[in-house]
């Protein structure tokens, strides 16, 4: 896809940004622009020329719909393809997405690899064309598949009903060639109808018949949970303004005045056939999206109450053998360490859940005063006591080369994050440096940030070094899986910091930068 237009994503928030990016950079997708906004978006549209706008539904200012409709309004972009993202999932505002222009409708949560297929398919690609790692579902959420849709219209069941029988018989004679027919001559039998085994899809009906009109039987239609779904075309020999909007209150979705033109007629039903089962289509993605979302945090969960029962149990035997008046010094340290390490993989647990939600975008932060002297000194130790035959030198300083430790550097996040975070990249940097060097963690003071600043000896492959922060992004690691870099940066993120890598090829060294929030 070198050759093909950049893709424009639309969203405010950077961490969901980057996310998308690595996303189709997954499925060979490597130009892309960003817009924090409608405003900046249809800034960027009006000079740049794209294949295809992913965009936020709720953002500040102008939102995703505001954009959709203006997109629609113009000739340049009423064909361009345009994927609302957004966490609402009821009919009414799904409809609304559609009607406006939306070519295809993603429901928070999701993953990146869904995301990646429905990006593939808006574009017009081929499912063989996506790779192995990406290829996780043969089913794709969220995005309706057209050619299903129009079988589906095809395959449709109308219900005429008309009082006249001349007019139903004009009527079916025009749609008998592409729908199933059935007909009623009052409202009492076009409401046994819908309630039968086999109901319509679409319902003609006629507002002027004796006895109950139809607007009587539309009005009991929507007030049946079985019927309600059933779209209603009226038909009326009356073209009045108040005639139509009454018609429109009572849960009709579209009017049409008699005698019908064929063309006019056949029009109007397949579109609405189209949204009917589009809807249909997307409710039955997001009930199974959503099903998929309960299970997977589910499992989490269960995974995490059986592995923290097992550890808390060598974290209690640690604690009686370190009761015990006779054990030796050496011994005490080996049982300490097992008490460090087994918190950890406790923490490590707590984290997991976090992780997937900041990729699903429902990550919310409890935020406190966060020592940083303090978590990176036991990091420090930490790497330290794991790999004693590199021989490393750690050294942690603040401004001015003081020692880090004369001073306190607060910041504004979870301390159980910050540790994952700087645990991740400091492993990072001991694992690329070679024997006996020396890593530099340098803190600083800005006026709404703290900086920390991990210098090591080693160079960033130049192939990774502009996806060094993306998802399974690795090189030179046997074991490597291409995370640890990832979640730094969404952890960074969600709590409202920057993280940012830099190669110095004449001096040799890496440094990666994080700036969060000063308390």
């Amino acid at each position: 896809m070198e050759n093909q237009l950049p893709v424009l994503i639309v969203n405010d928030l950077q961490s969901m940004r980057h996310g998308m990016i690595a996303a189709l950079q997954e499925i060979g997708i490597n130009k892309v622009l960003q817009a924090i906004g409608g405003a900046d978006a249809i800034r960027i549209l009006k000079t740049e020329r794209v294949s295809a706008v992913i965009s936020e539904w709720k953002m500040p200012g102008l939102n995703g719909l505001d954009l959709l409709r203006w997109m629609r309004s113009d000739p340049v972009f009423v064909n361009l393809p345009f994927m609302m993202v957004t966490s609402e999932s009821s009919p009414v505002q799904m409809r609304t997405a559609i009607n406006s222009g939306a070519s295809a409708y993603l429901i928070k949560p999701y993953t990146m690899q869904d995301f990646a297929h429905k990006v593939k398919r808006l574009l017009g690609g081929h499912e063989n064309e996506i790779p192995l790692a990406v290829q996780e579902s043969d089913k794709v959420l969220g995005l309706t598949d057209i050619d299903e849709v129009e079988q589906q219209v095809g395959s449709s069941t109308v219900l005429v009903v008309d009082d006249v029988q001349a007019n139903v018989e004009v009527i079916a004679e025009i749609l008998k060639n592409e729908y199933v027919i059935q007909t009623a001559s009052s409202g009492p039998e076009a409401l046994q109808i819908t309630r039968s085994p086999q109901p319509p899809d679409l319902i003609l009906l006629d507002v002027m018949m004796p006895g109950m009109n139809g607007h009587e039987v539309c009005r009991r239609l929507k007030e049946d949970a079985v019927t309600r779904n059933i779209p209603v075309i009226f038909l009326t020999v009356y073209d009045d303004v108040d005639e139509v909007v009454r018609g429109l209150e009572v849960g009709a979705v579209d009017y049409i005045v008699k005698p019908a033109e064929p063309s006019i007629l056949k029009a109007r039903i397949r579109t609405h056939l189209r949204l009917k089962w589009t809807l249909a289509d997307l409710t039955r993605q997001n009930t199974a999206l959503a099903d998929s979302a309960r299970l997977r945090e589910d499992v989490e969960r269960l995974t995490q109450h059986d592995l923290r029962n097992p550890i808390k149990s060598i974290i209690a035997r640690t604690n009686v053998l370190l009761g015990d008046s006779f054990l030796n010094e050496s011994h005490k340290q080996s049982a300490l360490h097992i008490r460090t390490e087994a918190w950890h993989v406790i923490d490590q647990l707590n984290q997991s859940l976090n992780l997937y939600r900041m990729e699903s975008g429902t990550f919310v932060l409890k935020a406190e005063p966060v020592d940083l002297v303090a978590t990176l000194s036991r990091v420090r130790q930490e790497m330290l006591d794991e790999f004693p035959t590199l021989n490393l030198d750690i050294r942690l300083s603040g401004e001015d080369d003081e020692a880090a430790e004369t001073r306190r550097y607060l910041i504004h996040g979870e301390d159980g994050l910050c540790y994952s975070l700087f645990g991740n990249l400091m492993r990072n940097a001991v694992e690329a440096s070679p024997e006996g060097s020396c890593i530099n963690i340098r803190f600083s003071a800005e006026p709404q940030h703290i900086v920390v600043a991990i210098r090591n000896t080693g160079l960033v492959p130049e192939a990774i070094r502009d996806r060094f922060f993306n998802k399974y992004v690795t090189a030179g690691k046997a074991k490597g899986t291409g995370l640890g870099t990832y979640s730094a940066r969404l952890i960074t993120e969600a709590q409202g910091g920057t993280i940012a890598m830099n190669t110095d090829d004449i001096g040799g060294a890496t440094t990666v930068t994080v700036r969060l929030p000063k308390r």
